[in-house]
């Protein structure tokens, strides 16, 4: 610092002061090298640089639902062709439980069954209405069950969205079992982009304030999002978002 910075400096006021040969060119001389520092200060101090980092990380719909099977059953009808938008309710997909069908209607036997000998019991005034009321009581909760079963053999759209399953046309007569992924319903009106800084990027973060940000896909780089509204969260993680 003393070698490269101060004695070059003091020589060059020394010679700026007192030098003979700017006895006629002083005034100019000092102007020149006055221009020149604020010509530095101007470039390092006041004009902006380019100065930004990279973060990778995964841009998801704020409102998505990957739609499953909440029963098994066999896909006899696709209602609605993927790419078509929805709305909440809208059946999905058709399935079929030939077994549920049947189970229903024993079920529904035995509970005719059981009301009958409750009617019978009632009428000979016998001791044994507690066991029937309880098995009549069973046998209904059991019918509610299956029934809710069979109505969730249409699956419909939670909410609102773009309905895609690709896949899906290739799995018609297929057998699914409970919870089989269908396709992914996904509410284009607001995403969220979560991104992984690093430590020392995010430094850089908390040191002046982020004047800007976008977002750009991969195999789109030539279009950046811009980001409304964003969230640091100051902390140490070790799980990705994704």
């Amino acid at each position: 610092a003393i070698g490269w910075v101060i004695v070059p400096l003091v020589k060059l006021v020394k010679y700026l002061a007192a030098s003979p040969r700017l006895e006629r060119n002083r005034p100019r001389a000092i102007a020149v090298c006055g221009g020149v520092v604020a010509l530095l200060v101007l470039v390092l101090e006041v004009l902006p640089f380019p100065n930004h980092f990279r973060a990778p990380g995964v841009l998801q719909a704020a409102e998505h639902t990957i739609v499953v099977s909440e029963t098994p059953g066999r896909v006899e009808a696709l209602l609605t062709p993927t790419g078509r938008n929805v709305i909440a309710g809208q059946p999905l997909v058709q399935l079929r439980d030939r077994e549920l069908e049947f189970e229903i209607a024993v079920t529904r036997a035995q509970l005719a069954e059981a009301r009958a000998m409750e009617l019978r019991a009632l009428e000979r005034q016998t001791a044994d209405l507690k066991p029937l009321r309880s098995r009549l009581q069973a046998i209904t909760q059991q019918l509610r069950k299956l029934e809710a079963d069979q109505v969730a053999l249409t699956v419909r759209a939670r909410h609102d969205g773009l309905w895609l399953a690709p896949q899906l046309q290739d799995l018609r007569g297929a057998w699914l079992p409970r919870g089989a992924s269908l396709g992914l319903l996904i509410n284009g009106g607001e995403f969220h982009f979560s991104a992984v800084v690093s430590q020392r990027e995010a430094s850089r973060l908390f040191a002046s304030e982020l004047r800007g940000a976008q977002v750009r896909l991969r195999g789109q780089a030539g279009i950046g999002l811009a980001i409304v509204g964003q969230k640091i969260i100051p902390a140490e993680h070790e799980t990705l978002p994704s």
